[in-house]
């Protein structure tokens, strides 16, 4: 079984949407946490969620706040399955409407803000990187080049990567998940 299950498609049936629609509105609820084994595996040190500050004191969240070789990243992530035919590229990235998510595409992002974290020294972040479902590696490096971001990472790829190894930390995540699943579904069925 590979991702045509939740990919959508031109040819994809009324049912067949429904079923992609609501397979990747459950992923999305625990995704990020798939991502967390696979950036320990390449050497990431996840610190926390972020918040960082501008110097007004106007708050951001993004979904990762990484360390490695001495830089600090902050890492937005995004779920968005677009249809097979259409991966993430300079277009659709132009087209994003999210404040939180245009701020952290433009230029001088880095400087405008500082990570603050319990326990943690204020520091500004020193690189971005932006993880999607997937997108057209022809414009990988002039989306990087044009949104200064330092990495450009797609989450098929990763959890494809996680599936081949049998990563135990990933596995443990998805018996976690299935199991919730199995007795939200055993409850609503139950008679008693």
């Amino acid at each position: 079984m590979g991702w045509e299950l939740l990919e959508r498609g031109k040819k994809d049936s009324q049912d067949e949407r429904e079923q992609k629609n609501y397979q990747a509105k459950l992923l999305a609820l625990f995704y990020e946490e798939l991502l967390v084994p696979w950036f320990k595996k390449e050497g990431y040190l996840c610190k926390a969620q972020p918040s960082i500050y501008d110097k007004n004191g106007k708050r951001r969240r993004y979904d990762y706040w990484l360390e490695k070789d001495g830089k600090h990243y902050i890492v937005e992530a995004k779920c968005h399955l677009e249809p097979t035919e259409r991966p993430l590229n300079g277009d659709i990235l132009k087209k994003w409407k999210n404040e939180s998510f245009r701020e952290f595409l433009e230029k001088d992002f880095l400087k405008k803000y500082e990570f603050r974290a319990k326990g943690e020294p204020k520091r500004h972040p020193t690189g971005k990187i932006l993880v999607w479902w997937d997108h057209d590696k022809s414009q990988l490096q002039s989306m990087k080049e044009n949104y200064k971001i330092d990495e450009i990472f797609s989450i098929k790829g990763i959890l494809n990567d996680l599936k081949k190894e049998s990563n135990k930390e990933y596995r443990k995540v998805l018996g976690k998940y299935s199991k919730w699943a199995n007795d939200l579904f055993e409850m609503l069925l139950a008679t008693d």
